[in-house]
């Protein structure tokens, strides 16, 4: 997404721009990349973005610096036989934010027809208080278990359970969004389809779930496969922090 690389100047507002790339493969397991780009614009000052990724065996790390906002994530991703254990961290900071998320997670293929794991995702965000120094403004976590079968192109099942919760508990009161409250949330949902024969299909849905207490509204963008801090669940249609997610929050 054109807004989110070049962290919030949107196209109607580029003049001009040029970028510059870098590859390089010293040996079979690790890669590495380089961006460097200069936007102009029709009005206020240029905007330049610089991006470094790193790739050893089945660690990676990227870190990005545009228009005063860092961006940094690392994710491992190996693979032990049958099971994918996963874990990262991911942070973004401006002079008027901060967000850090951990994740983990195993997932189990034990046939190529059937996949289940767990996951949990651990999102702190912040703001500068009165004296300039970080204070967390609130904390969200997710764990979620899933499931998914399925049978050649024809039939599939799949199914997920999840608890959230989130906790606002900053000392800073101006720090917490007015209207924000606290949310614990029980998640569940079953999906299914099937295509016995070509323009013949059937599916099925059933999503519940219990909310304690009301979040306040929140907005979530599209920013461009792997480049946002939250996923959307096809599922129950709610989103989720993630290092590796496709989507930005706007509060």
């Amino acid at each position: 997404d054109f807004t989110y690389q070049w962290g919030g100047t949107t196209q109607s507002e580029r003049r001009s721009s040029d970028e510059v790339a870098a590859r390089a493969r010293p040996f079979s397991l690790l890669s590495l990349a380089a961006e460097a780009g200069r936007l102009n614009r029709f009005t206020g000052d240029p905007v330049e973005r610089y991006r470094g990724t790193a790739q050893l065996g089945w660690v990676g790390y990227d870190v990005t610096r545009v228009n005063g906002l860092t961006r940094q994530s690392v994710l491992a991703k190996p693979r032990l036989g049958w099971f994918y254990p996963t874990a990262g961290w991911q942070t973004e900071v401006d002079s008027a934010s901060k967000s850090l998320v951990w994740t983990s997670g195993l997932g189990v293929k034990p046939v190529p027809s059937f996949t289940t794991g767990i996951d949990y995702r651990n999102s702190g965000f912040y703001a500068p208080d009165s004296t300039g120094l970080w204070r967390r403004t609130n904390l969200t976590r997710l764990l979620e278990g899933t499931a998914d079968w399925t049978s050649g192109t024809a039939y599939r099942l799949s199914a997920m359970a999840g608890l959230n919760s989130q906790r606002h508990d900053s000392s800073d009161v101006s720090a917490v969004p007015t209207g924000a409250s606290d949310l614990n949330q029980v998640l569940a949902g079953i999906n299914g389809s099937a295509t016995p024969k070509a323009g013949l299909s059937f599916q099925a849905d059933f999503n519940q779930s219990y909310q304690q207490t009301q979040l306040k509204n929140e907005l979530f963008r599209y920013v461009g496969t792997g480049q946002g801090q939250y996923r959307r669940d096809s599922i129950t249609g709610r989103y989720y922090a993630d290092p590796q997610g496709d989507y930005q929050r706007v509060v």
